[in-house]
């Protein structure tokens, strides 16, 4: 990737950690592979320091370090043999106790040091002080006063007294500048057990106030996209989640909401916008005209099969493998904004194209698949809480 990211942040001030196990030139190639290219892209990599820890407490180290570079903008942090239970505690330590972004590294990654591994590696760094590596030009200029949300649940669990408690995750991601790269993300910590999120309005309205503080003013749209719901749970979902946020949101054109800025006349109404993402059907497409095969990236099917009196299409954004193709469908459940059906599926093509860890498009608004990882990654290392000085950022990709 030669393209010079859309925004980014030179690092002047990074952190290298390893065990020093392997050819003592392998992690300087490494790090010259990764300077020459974010260099290709325009973008500035000083020389960082690099840390060698050889206690067999790697983890217990690591934390001494790290407490001695809090201002780094990002630690890369080799993992000896790869361990999974070593990767989730530096997670946590990083994330949990110190709010550091980290890139954590298998040893293979750094012994090969490919070109196209290394690539993603440096875009996922930009990312996570605060860059973006691309943008989609959405045109509609709605948008440009619209905060963009996902949500979505990771079903995993914690140890409690040596005791393995299910728990689920709630992730939520929006994204708050008229350029839609610019994020602000949250998660809630809930009983296991339900697809539904029993708390909502804590994250909508932590990115409601970031959307203020980067704007000065509120939205006129919010546009959620709902992902991991079944459609037989789509009444629980509008009865807890939707319903809570439209009440804040009735609060908050009243100045009754507690800790939110007061609206004034520059404040437009917020209208409430509900898209349900379907992904586990069993509903397949094929194109017939030229010889059966899969439907171009960008299909849409928004009639004969969907259900009356709904807004309602099937889209197909990726490029398909081999055999018949997997649609998403999506429900708009509601519309205060009444945008049309050309708004939503145009908007929700060109949505499963932001998601920076993918040269290309994905079944689901990038959105979604940020809040996925977020509560993926939450759920699995057992952090407890997120640090809100890196909510700004994709640290989790």
């Amino acid at each position: 990737m030669n393209q010079e990211p859309y925004k980014h942040f030179d690092l002047r001030n990074w952190l290298v950690i390893w065990d020093g196990n392997g050819p003592q030139n392998a992690i300087k190639d490494w790090i010259s592979c990764a300077k020459r290219i974010a260099n290709q892209m325009n973008v500035r990599f000083s020389e960082p320091m690099v840390e060698v820890v050889r206690s067999r407490d790697f983890t217990k180290q690591v934390r001494e370090i790290l407490s001695d570079y809090e201002r780094t903008q990002i630690a890369v942090i080799v993992v000896p043999h790869g361990d999974e239970g070593t990767y989730y505690e530096l997670k946590r330590i990083c994330l949990e106790d110190l709010g550091i972004p980290s890139q954590c590294l298998h040893p293979n990654k750094v012994m090969k040091a490919n070109m196209s591994v290394v690539t993603k590696v440096v875009i996922q760094m930009i990312c996570k002080v605060g860059g973006a590596p691309w943008k989609i030009d959405l045109a509609e200029k709605s948008l440009e006063n619209t905060m963009i949300c996902g949500l979505d649940l990771h079903h995993s669990g914690e140890h409690v007294e040596h005791k393995f408690k299910k728990k689920s995750v709630v992730g939520f991601v929006a994204t708050l500048g008229r350029s839609h790269t610019t994020f602000s993300s949250g998660v809630s910590i809930q009983d296991s057990g339900t697809d539904i999120a029993q708390v909502v309005t804590p994250l909508f309205k932590r990115a409601l106030l970031a959307y203020h503080k980067h704007n000065g003013k509120y939205p006129e749209h919010v546009l959620i996209y709902r992902d991991g719901v079944g459609i037989t749970e789509i009444n629980k979902v509008r009865q807890t989640e939707w319903s809570d946020i439209i009440d804040l949101l009735m609060d908050i054109s009243e100045n009754k909401a507690p800790d939110m800025p007061p609206t004034t006349e520059l404040d437009p109404v917020i209208n409430f916008n509900y898209v349900v993402v379907l992904k586990h059907i069993q509903t397949r497409f094929v194109r017939a005209e030229g010889g059966y095969g899969n439907p171009s990236a960008g299909t849409v099917v928004d009639v004969d099969i969907t259900l009356p009196g709904v807004l309602e299409f099937f889209l197909i954004a990726h490029h398909a493998s081999p055999g018949s193709s997997a649609p998403t469908r999506y429900q708009v459940h509601q519309n205060e904004s009444n945008f049309d059906a050309n708004f939503y599926q145009n908007t929700t093509n060109k949505l499963c194209s932001m998601y920076y860890n993918w040269f290309g498009a994905i079944r689901s608004p990038a959105h979604c698949q940020y809040a996925k990882v977020l509560a993926k990654l939450i759920g699995q290392a057992e952090i407890k809480k997120d640090h809100q000085d890196l909510s700004n950022r994709l640290f989790f990709l």
